[in-house]
């Protein structure tokens, strides 16, 4: 009964969620409508299993009466489908026809067809006449997680009319940016392979037929709006709007708050910790505090500060030097402090526990931050190797609450988010059986989702702490990547937040516009090289100096006989010869003079012979050898290509240019080469991606679609539930 309950309220308040916006966008129509007004019978297509409508035309009749006059016209403007969110590029706009011919005083009759690709905002009669019609009606098809939802408007005029319009349901792709081959059909991931595996499989990785939500995002460069190859976010229609449904998010956000510390370890290894963050906040409806800028991992280069005019020797970084903070907080359902106004509100205050922080100021270094927030924290969630299982409602949360005690083993007399953070709430028992997971389909997808790992169930006590504060130990480390670390049973939260991330938690326009520029170079080049028949270009990542894998770190032979499959893998040439290959790496020069191997420094030559991670010819002589045009970063340099850039936004650069490559491979375990897998899923360039670790090569390409840890990114980071790109 509870189970039932649940699911009734859920498809009740889902519906008048995404309705509302749709319902105030059409209240004036409705308001007018005459009361006589009536139409035909409309039935829209099945929805898939998602609820997706499938491609197919709608037509409908209507008949109005009332008083009033109309004619016949043509050339409203209606707002593709890509566009909902009313935006003002006149490029998002076109015209919707309205025409219509009528006949007689007080009575008319006529027809409308909407254009191909555009959405049937009237798509009916304006039949006329001094006494016409305002018949027809109004569609507009929604394609929501509740499948499609019409409404009708009708128009009014004196005597009767009637008529149809129709109007393909799903609009026509965008145009490709030119100068990009469109993906006619993405492979189908590798089968026979890693059968061992268990987890979400796609059934097909072939995306041809999917018509993706929203329209292609913007790009400011110079102050001006660019059309480029390299954006890959979308504004997906009432995602800027959307709240979650889990917890009294628009009552409480102000007052309950989560606070992080920064990863210890490299770039990405941060990146993933906040998009964790960002998500977790945002599900929970809690304020995140950005924390200060201080010194990170590898990315101290002394730089030139144009804003300043200044040279920058040892430079800060925090969230806001990389993404874009802005974007962040436009959108409705995040809402975020610094870490100095969270201070002032709180910490000053003595409203963390009567405690207040270092120096009773609002400005604190690091190190001393960290631990003062450690001692303030309500929860501090010990979850590494973990994940966080959300149900659909906030009602869940407290139902299971006043069911009582939850299985056997879930703990005795004690919340198992207590305040020492130890994690793993579920203990013994299963968060199937609870409340919001005991469904069959959730239940299913929990356990595909979960492995071998425990589940941390989102319960009161992490509901009602004031502050969740996430530490940056060997235990509460957050090494995994977001669609993987948070679970949601609602299937529809699952894709809004691989969305949210995608589109919201991205690199700021100065990074993203000097990766355009880089890619533009590159493909100027490979036109170039191939006598201005394309610019397609091949892209890698080897990783090695002080990485402590050392399994992975190779010699440039090892790779080429790895992607021209002559290795233990097999397989087709991947890089053909005469290829432009833009490699990126940590050891341009090849000569590998940071490697290091147990901690050690590796010989050069022969004396690195049998030393894993040491290589004995380190020069990059053997991609040449096998035909190919081999690119550093430091080859446009010289060129003048990113003149005044940031030197610690290169890497970033980097991945962007690796992500519009035709074919990438990288080093396994390295989480730049696992970004740069993710962007290019979410370019639709998933399949093309590959590694040149022996025995890995195809893993990027697994049927299996998601897992935990660090080492390597899954689809299910760019992809749905069913396989279909986000």
């Amino acid at each position: 009964m509870r189970q039932r309950q649940a699911v009734v309220l859920l498809v009740v308040a889902s519906a008048v969620v995404l309705m509302w916006p749709y319902l105030l966008h059409h209240s004036g129509a409705l308001h007018h409508a005459s009361t006589d007004a009536s139409a035909a019978a409309h039935q829209p297509p099945a929805p898939t299993k998602l609820g997706r409508p499938e491609p197919g035309s709608h037509s409908g009749s209507g008949a109005g009466r009332g008083h009033g006059h109309g004619h016949g016209h043509q050339g409203a403007p209606s707002l593709n489908p890509h566009a909902m969110d009313l935006s003002p590029d006149p490029h998002l706009m076109a015209p919707s026809s309205h025409a219509g011919h009528g006949h007689g005083h007080g009575h008319g009759q006529g027809q409308g067809h909407d254009h191909p690709g555009h959405e049937a905002m009237h798509g009916g009669v304006h039949g006329g006449g001094h006494g016409g019609v305002h018949g027809g009606h109004a569609n507009r098809a929604v394609a929501s997680p509740l499948g499609p939802s019409p409404l009708r408007g009708h128009g009014q005029g004196q005597g009767e009319g009637q008529g149809q319009g129709a109007a393909p349901l799903v609009a026509a792709p965008a145009s490709p940016v030119k100068g990009v081959k469109e993906m006619k059909e993405v492979p189908h991931a590798p089968k026979g392979h890693f059968k061992e595996h268990k987890g979400y499989v796609n059934s097909s990785a072939s995306h041809s037929k999917h018509q993706r939500k929203g329209a292609p995002g913007v790009l400011m460069c110079d102050g001006k709006r660019l059309d480029s190859e390299v954006i890959y976010w979308r504004r997906v229609p009432g995602d800027d709007g959307y709240e979650s449904p889990i917890t009294p998010h628009h009552d409480e956000h102000h007052d309950k708050y989560i606070t992080f510390q920064y990863d210890q370890g490299g770039w990405n290894n941060i990146r993933m910790g906040m998009e964790i963050v960002i998500v977790v906040a945002h599900a929970m409806g809690r304020t995140l505090v950005i924390p200060p800028e201080q010194r990170l991992y590898l990315l101290g280069k002394a730089h030139h500060d144009p804003t300043t005019n200044k040279k920058v020797n040892a430079p800060k970084y925090g969230f806001e030097s990389f993404f874009d903070v802005a974007l962040l907080r436009s959108h409705h359902g995040l809402h975020t402090l610094s870490m100095e106004q969270f201070l002032a509100k709180e910490g000053v205050s003595g409203h963390l526990h009567g405690k207040l922080p270092p120096g009773n100021s609002t400005i604190v270094e690091a190190n001393k931050l960290w631990g003062y927030l450690s001692s303030v924290g309500d929860v501090k969630p010990a979850w590494s190797g973990q994940f966080l299982a959300m149900p659909a409602t906030a009602a869940d949360v407290m139902r299971e609450h006043d069911a009582g005690p939850p299985p056997s083993g879930m703990g005795k007399n004690k919340s198992p988010n207590n305040k020492d953070g130890d994690g793993g709430n579920n203990g013994g028992g299963k968060a199937e059986a609870l409340i919001g997971f005991d469904g069959p389909g959730v239940s299913d997808r929990l356990t595909a989702f979960r492995g071998a790992r425990k589940a941390v169930h989102y319960d009161k006590t992490l509901q009602d702490a004031k502050l969740i504060h996430f530490e940056a130990g060997q235990k509460t480390r957050l090494l995994q990547h977001h669609y993987a670390f948070t679970f949601f049973a609602d299937p529809t939260m699952q894709s809004f937040y691989r969305r949210f991330i995608r589109d919201y938690m991205r690199y700021q326009d100065v990074i993203q516009c000097a990766g355009h520029e880089l890619v533009a170079a590159v493909r100027e080049d490979a036109r170039a090289h191939h006598g201005g028949e394309h610019g397609d270009y091949y892209a890698l990542h080897v990783r090695r100096g002080d990485f402590q894998f050392k399994e992975v770190k190779i010699s440039a032979a090892d790779i080429v006989k790895t992607l021209n499959g002559e290795g233990k893998d097999g397989g087709d040439v991947i890089i053909p010869p005469g290829s432009i290959v833009y490699v990126s790496t940590d050891d341009p020069k090849g000569t590998c003079d940071r490697c290091m191997a147990n901690k050690k420094l590796c010989v050069a030559g022969p004396g690195a012979r049998g030393i894993t991670g040491c290589i004995e010819d380190p020069s990059w002589k053997a991609f040449t050898d096998a035909g190919w045009e081999i690119r550093f970063l430091d080859d446009f340099l010289n060129r003048g290509v990113l003149k005044g850039a940031n030197p610690n936004f290169y890497g970033m650069v980097e991945s962007i240019v690796c992500s519009r490559a035709k074919a990438f491979a990288g080093t396994y375990f390295s989480t730049f080469t696992g970004y740069i897998h993710r962007l290019r899923g979410y370019h639709g360039l998933g399949e093309q991606t590959y590694y040149h670790s022996p025995g890995r090569r195809d893993a990027a390409r697994m049927t299996k679609s998601v897992g935990h840890g660090f080492a390597r990114e899954w689809r299910a980071g760019w992809t749905d539930d069913e396989g279909e790109l986000i």
